[in-house]
């Protein structure tokens, strides 16, 4: 079975970064992060996800700029998105991980994670601006996140 979501109808996306991206690649150049709404500390999620909680929207995508090692700073987030949780279907845009990270984030109660899997080493450093990674690094977060990200 497919849940399909679709982006602002019941759906916003949260950039956790703001408009800031330690990568600002060539894929959008910060770009995407100027059309989110804008929470760049755990405190003003709380507030934000309160406020589409009482306007009834129903989930969020959480996202942001990445790290120059490619991750999402998403730990300082997530016992906010915990006690959201049972109220909201979260997605979350990643890429670089660890175990620890798969793992909290679906000990957050986040149901969704959303993965740019590109192999291509061209790509990966030219576009997506990811220089001391490559295609081995993508595939071991892809794989950590199977093992220990999300369940359905």
């Amino acid at each position: 079975m497919v849940d399909l979501f679709y982006p602002r109808i019941g759906f916003p996306s949260i950039s956790i970064t703001g408009a800031q991206c330690s990568l600002n690649c060539r894929y959008c150049g910060g770009l995407f992060l100027r059309h989110m709404l804008a929470s760049p500390s755990p405190r003003q999620l709380k507030n934000v996800l309160k406020k589409l909680l009482n306007s009834g929207y129903k989930g969020a995508l959480i996202s942001g700029g990445f790290t120059e090692r490619g991750g999402l700073p998403i730990q300082p987030f997530l016992p906010v998105i915990k006690e959201f949780s049972d109220k909201f279907v979260f997605s979350a845009h990643t890429m670089i991980v660890d175990k620890k990270d798969a793992t909290d984030i679906r000990e957050s109660g986040i149901k969704v994670v959303d993965f740019p899997l590109s192999l291509n080493s061209r790509v990966l450093s030219q576009v997506r601006g990811l220089k001391d990674m490559g295609k081995r690094d993508i595939l071991r977060s892809f794989h950590i996140l199977l093992e220990k990200g999300p369940k359905n």
